[in-house]
């Protein structure tokens, strides 16, 4: 008799340690789950009728948006002028008409915007380029951002991303000063602001830069070109080296563009290099590439860092290094 309530003793402390564990782990008030709602099969396909009819309204809806505001930047963007006087009137709408300011700050935005019309009526090339040039690139670039935020499929943009390149290209020389940052300040657009587009600017693998010719390609051009013509990877990246080294030389000062020339162009050669040797249809000749770089820039502050990237590809880290005769 003792040792059955010797048995029942232990077994009653037994559950009462675990109660009491369980009561320091378990939170006191736990969150209250999702509630379930029940529905008949009546209910759930009027339900889902009800969705779809919404998901086309809102995609009508959305269509018709963008479709008004793209007619109006392809209208605006038919000739310099046209962009600048369009660029002017939406600043005009988000400074002054949507603003409650006084007669007197009123009459200084306006004089602003009235001295910067004067400078699209007669630029300074040396100083400030062509703002008004400038401007239609940039309202150019937000055309191809929205129509490439409005689809998963970027095949039928890539020409015309290329084409954009080329034009500012063709362009550099006149994209000084002011005209530079027209087109360079892509986080101040007050045509985006006015029709509150921003929303709407979510392109994946897509910059928003209107000059980020680095980005377009980067981020863009690359990797289409891996996915859809990986043999062509070699020229693309000799493209995109000659546009940036061009862009610069258009832009910098003779002595910006010969640093520039001695730092940064011998990087973007070796990346090129590097992403070759990884994706290209030919890596032995990107290695032999890298090799060039190395051998041209051995005083580069990468150098380096670029020797070791080598070593690793044709796995050479851990080769023994061969003993010149003059050492034996």
């Amino acid at each position: 008799m003792n040792r059955l309530r010797l048995l029942s003793l232990l077994f009653c402390i037994s559950l009462l340690v675990i109660t009491n564990t369980q009561s320091q782990t378990t939170p006191a008030t736990p969150p209250n789950p999702t509630p379930t709602i029940q529905l008949t099969p009546e209910q759930i396909e009027n339900l889902q009728k009800q969705l779809a009819e919404l998901e086309s309204q809102i995609g009508k809806l959305r269509g018709e948006t963008l479709s008004a505001v793209l007619t109006k930047l392809r209208s605006a963007v038919s000739s310099n002028n046209a962009a600048f006087s369009f660029w002017l009137e939406c600043e005009k709408l988000v400074s002054i008409d949507r603003k409650e300011l006084s007669r007197e700050e009123a009459k200084r935005m306006e004089e602003r915007l009235e001295r910067s019309n004067d400078r699209r009526n007669a630029p300074d090339p040396d100083t400030e380029g062509n703002i008004a040039l400038a401007t239609r690139l940039n309202l150019q670039y937000l055309i191809l951002t929205l129509e490439a935020s409005e689809t998963e499929d970027l095949t039928p943009l890539i020409p015309k991303l290329q084409q954009h390149i080329q034009e500012v290209l063709a362009s550099a020389d006149k994209l000084k000063g002011r005209a530079l940052a027209q087109l360079t300040d892509s986080g101040r657009n007050p045509v985006i602001a006015a029709y509150q587009l921003q929303r709407y600017l979510k392109a994946a693998n897509w910059t928003s830069g209107p000059a980020d010719i680095r980005g377009m390609w980067s981020q863009t051009l690359i990797p289409w070109h891996k996915e859809h013509k990986p043999d062509e990877l070699p020229t693309l990246w000799d493209s995109r080296l000659n546009a940036e080294a061009a862009l610069r030389k258009a832009t910098l000062s003779d002595a910006e563009f010969t640093l520039w020339m001695q730092n940064d162009y011998p990087t973007l050669r070796f990346e090129r290099a590097e992403y070759l040797t990884t994706n290209g249809p030919t890596p032995v000749n990107a290695l032999a590439d890298m090799l060039k770089l190395i051998r041209d820039s051995p005083g580069h502050a990468d150098a380096p860092k670029w020797l070791k990237t080598l070593r690793q590809h044709i796995k050479l880290d851990s080769a023994p290094s061969t003993k010149s005769p003059a050492s034996e």
